[in-house]
């Protein structure tokens, strides 16, 4: 679910480049790919998404025969849902006619991705809203003045995240990020944003997290004329984020900024930040929904996954390990994959932590661990090569280094001894997670395909068994960063 979240990118992301350029070809050159593919019948109409990247099954037919027509149309060319209201205190969009707003989409004329209305179907609509107007329109309540170029961004599983760089009417240039939000996922998005707001405006952590921005109204949502709300962010240009690393420093960087985050949030004041997704670390719970998931085996997947779940439930003790009560409470940021945070281009130095929609009370060994998870395998968390991932005890040294100089001065003794538990419970809660959406038909993650959730499991149980087989070692590189000036003792 990252800040620079929507198209699998190349690694690393490069948040100056036009998304269409990392492969090595312009938008404007994989826009007539798709094109001629919807022509061949080879390539499925997206239909607008609803939060896990559904695909709608129709496509071209032979050639001269009519395409069986789309929901969206058949639902009067509107989307189904539009026109509700947006929450409280949420501004609305009025979209005008889309000719002349950026680049709209035209009957038998290239398609963009992910398009807000309904895709570009020849003989079915002459005017179909597009991806383009609708960023347009969204950057407009913004005021951040005329789109120029857009993009999908980056590689999260939740929200639809794009790069626009607009053109004022004096001739400057400036870059947003936009996101769609997904309200499936989080249903309570009045929590989400409220605790946003609050984290943008901390004065300790200015310049370390993006802008967020508001309407000349002062609100931070707008929704779109299909209900559908978004936001927009400062992009912090100049910056690079990895989805996969190899390179000790980087690890350490990433860590020792994860660390920092918790410190800096330390002295948040007022109330409680409120929980958007209770329970989200609640890994009973967890075990829980996957046990009830497996007995209902609604779409028929307990069957191949049966391997999978033996090894889940021989490791049912690890929901026992991390129990809130036990443990300080700490604002947490709870989603620390390394391509949370932003590195300087060149110096490599990282200089922002982004994808704060979960940051609530937790516990460090959540954030920890979840880090542990993501930047100490070599190979990534859906990898059709399970066998692959590993935990390196290289990266895991650098991670803990880094993780001390952040956090160090903030942890109490039984944290210190939580930090390797911590790698585990998350390595297994997220393999719950991905065998749960499995089981119930990949309601949540983002997938490509029907087996996509069950290459995540195996590389999670690949990964925890690997963590297993060295935690000797690992506790033993933890009890020596405690023994630093940064492990405070």
């Amino acid at each position: 679910m990252s800040y620079a979240e929507g198209w699998p990118p190349a690694t690393p992301h490069d948040s100056e480049a036009l998304v269409g350029e990392r492969q090595g070809r312009p938008v404007t050159a994989r826009l007539r790919r798709v094109d001629a593919e919807l022509r061949s019948g080879v390539h499925p109409v997206a239909r607008p998404a609803r939060g896990a990247g559904e695909l709608l099954d129709d496509r071209r037919g032979a050639a001269g025969a009519r395409p069986r027509r789309p929901q969206c149309l058949r639902d009067g060319g509107r989307r189904r849902g539009g026109g509700r209201p947006g929450p409280r205190g949420c501004a609305r969009l009025a979209f005008g006619p889309t000719r002349g707003v950026g680049r709209p989409a035209r009957a038998g004329g290239p398609l963009l991705p992910r398009s807000l209305g309904c895709p570009a179907v020849d003989g079915l609509v002459e005017e179909p809203r597009s991806e383009a107007a609708t960023i347009a329109a969204v950057a407009a309540r913004y005021r951040a003045g005329e789109l120029a170029a857009w993009g999908p961004l980056g590689s999260g599983h939740i929200h639809e995240t794009f790069f626009a760089r607009l053109r004022t009417a004096g001739g400057e240039e400036r870059e947003l990020v936009l996101q769609r939000m997904n309200e499936t996922v989080f249903p309570d998005l009045g929590a989400v944003m409220e605790n946003l707001e609050r984290i943008a405006a901390h004065p300790d952590l200015a310049g370390f997290v993006p802008a967020l921005l508001r309407t000349a109204e002062g609100e931070s949502v707008v929704h779109d004329e299909g209900g559908r709300p978004w936001r927009a962010f400062d992009r912090i240009t100049g910056t690079v984020s990895f989805d996969e690393v190899d390179d000790p420093e980087l690890v350490r960087a990433a860590a020792r900024a994860f660390g920092e985050f918790v410190q800096r949030l330390a002295t948040l004041a007022g109330p409680p930040l409120r929980e958007p997704l209770p329970g989200f670390h609640d890994t009973r719970a967890r075990y829980a929904a996957f046990e009830a998931a497996v007995a209902r085996d609604s779409f028929g997947r307990a069957g191949p996954l049966r391997p999978e779940i033996a090894a889940l439930r021989e490791r049912g003790e690890l929901t026992e390990l991390l129990v809130p009560g036990e443990l300080p409470l700490r604002v947490t940021h709870n989603d620390t994959k390394i391509n949370n945070v932003l590195f300087e281009k060149g110096t490599r130095r990282a200089v922002a932590v982004v994808d704060l929609d979960t940051v609530t009370p937790g516990l460090l060994a959540w954030d920890f661990g979840d880090l542990v998870r993501s930047a100490t395998n070599p190979v990534a968390e859906d990898s059709p090569d399970p066998g692959r991932a590993t935990l390196r005890c290289d990266l895991f040294a650098a991670l803990a280094r880094g993780w001390f100089e952040g956090a160090g001065p903030l942890m109490t003794p039984d944290e210190h001894r939580s930090l390797v538990p911590g790698g585990l419970v998350m390595t297994y809660e997220l393999a719950l997670r991905f065998a749960t959406d499995f089981l119930e038909g990949d309601r949540y993650f983002r997938t490509r395909d029907d087996q996509h959730n069950l290459r995540r499991i195996r590389v999670q149980l690949q990964m925890l068994a690997s963590m297993e087989g060295q935690r000797a070692e690992l506790e033993a590189i933890i009890a020596e960063q405690k023994a630093t000036p940064d492990g405070n003792q």
